[in-house]
């Protein structure tokens, strides 16, 4: 565990804290939204259900993202709940990590029923399953206009679920991706 300590001082008093990389990982989250859902929306859905049945069936065993702080421990899907199988439906996406093994954290949904109500988040706190949560962000964000997603993650934490997403499902990603993942943002420095 990486330890840090802080300390400022407000009028002479000085204040300090502990933190830790534990902190760090538990307030890991992503965050989504649809605005201005269209005509097209429901069939662009129907076009995510078909990615999300890809990204199921090519789960690999492990996973690297979210800077990979799981990576020793399998990818498992479970219920929400952390327990049973995933609920994939034509109607919603509900899954979480693997409780038994203490990988789950907060649930995953997406419901498809009524796309003018579209925003919310899941704090994966980087375990295993959030490989899974960003394929299916990705794959939004890709195929349904108007969804837009962020993440407390930056694009080292997204590079290995935008290459799984491009290798399982498709290569070809929109601008709205890219920008969503931190693409756009990797190169550090200062151009002059």
């Amino acid at each position: 565990m990486v330890k840090i300590n802080l300390a400022a001082t407000y009028n002479n008093i000085t204040f300090t804290s502990l933190l830790t990389q534990t902190q760090n990982i538990m307030g890991y989250t992503h965050y989504w939204d649809l605005k201005n859902p269209t005509s097209k929306t429901k069939q662009q859905f129907i076009d995510v259900m078909m990615d999300v049945e890809m990204i199921m069936n090519s789960l690999p065993k492990f996973s690297t993202s979210a800077g990979g702080h799981y990576k020793s421990y399998p990818l498992v899907l479970r219920n929400g709940l952390g327990e049973g199988v995933p609920v994939i439906t034509s109607q919603e996406i509900i899954f979480n990590g693997d409780g038994s093994e203490g990988l789950d954290h907060e649930t995953f949904i997406f419901s498809f029923v009524n796309p003018d109500d579209q925003s919310g988040f899941c704090k994966t706190a980087r375990k295993p399953y959030d490989l899974v949560v960003c394929a299916v962000l990705i794959s939004l964000a890709n195929r349904v206009d108007g969804f837009e997603f962020s993440s407390d993650g930056d694009w080292e934490d997204w590079e290995d679920c935008l290459k799984f997403y491009k290798e399982v499902v498709t290569k070809n990603v929109n601008d709205n991706v890219l920008k969503c993942t931190g693409y756009n943002e990797r190169e550090i420095g200062i151009q002059m």
